[in-house]
């Protein structure tokens, strides 16, 4: 009998746009919301101030913070115009933390317009004449000077991951039958990724005054509908989560990705 290919995780995608001065600010704030909402140990309430206008939950630990300023600094600087937009990939894992039940920190769903889904396009340089004057999605350059050639952005993504140990099919064991004793045996549980999230950051640089006010409105407005699209999605898909089995100090190891590559991950969902 042929063997059953798993299900592949469910993906989330989100999109932002930043100008260089809020960029830090506005990834770190969608981070903390969706750690806020799938990180299991016991925390106490926080917040953030984000845009000078909103107030978003914040995740106070000190290694986790450690984790996410490292990722936001990288992108920052990854997507700055005096840098280089090479992609690259790097990875870092968590680190064991206190275990506890899920849902002790649920919101409330708001509705949302969410944002259409783009194909993911690390480093690209593209126009800002597409920033229309309701936000990100407008196809047209607004008029009265709007528009210039030195006018630029670029884009990046980070991606999180959450994963469940399961024992390993088979049990453990090297390669071959001399693996146990040269010290080659694999371990007995695996990780398995049950939940991915695909942040989509687009950096303006805006050339003028009227260009700097449309990103700026830009910028609040798909940071909110990202941050209520967080709220929705954790409210509504629930049943994918894994049962907690481990009585380890973080029964949910967690990657948090720059430039991940997502080819042969299975189906974006999207929000309808």
């Amino acid at each position: 009998m042929a063997n059953i290919a798993p299900r592949p995780p469910p993906e989330y995608v989100l999109e932002v746009f930043a100008d260089p001065a809020n960029i830090k600010d506005v990834v770190r704030a969608i981070l903390h919301t969706i750690f806020f909402h799938r990180y299991f140990p016991t925390l106490r309430p926080s917040t953030i101030e984000v845009l000078d206008r909103l107030t978003l939950p914040y995740v106070s630990d000190p290694e986790l913070e450690t984790l996410i300023e490292t990722r936001v600094g990288q992108m920052a600087r990854q997507l700055s115009p005096t840098t280089s937009s090479t992609s690259t990939t790097s990875t870092t894992s968590s680190s064991p933390f206190t275990p506890s039940s899920y849902g002790s920190s649920a919101a409330q769903t708001s509705p949302y317009a969410p944002s259409s889904t783009s194909s993911p396009s690390s480093g690209r340089n593209t126009s800002l004449g597409g920033i229309g004057g309701n936000g990100a999605g407008g196809n047209s350059a607004g008029s009265g000077g709007g528009s210039s050639s030195s006018s630029s952005s670029t884009r990046g993504q980070l991606g999180v991951h959450f994963f469940e140990k399961r024992r390993r099919k088979g049990g453990g064991g090297g390669g071959g039958p001399l693996g146990w004793f040269s010290g080659a045996a694999k371990p007995l549980d695996e990780e398995v990724c049950w939940e991915k999230w695909r942040l989509e950051v687009t950096l303006a640089s805006p050339a003028n005054e009227l260009e700097r006010s449309k990103v700026s409105k830009a910028m609040e407005t798909t940071l909110v509908q990202s941050i209520l699209k967080i709220v929705t999605i954790v409210n509504r898909h629930k049943d994918h989560i894994p049962p907690i089995t481990t009585s380890e100090a973080n029964p949910f190891p967690y990657q948090i990705v720059l430039n991940p590559r997502f080819e042969g991950w299975g189906k974006t969902i999207g929000m309808r």
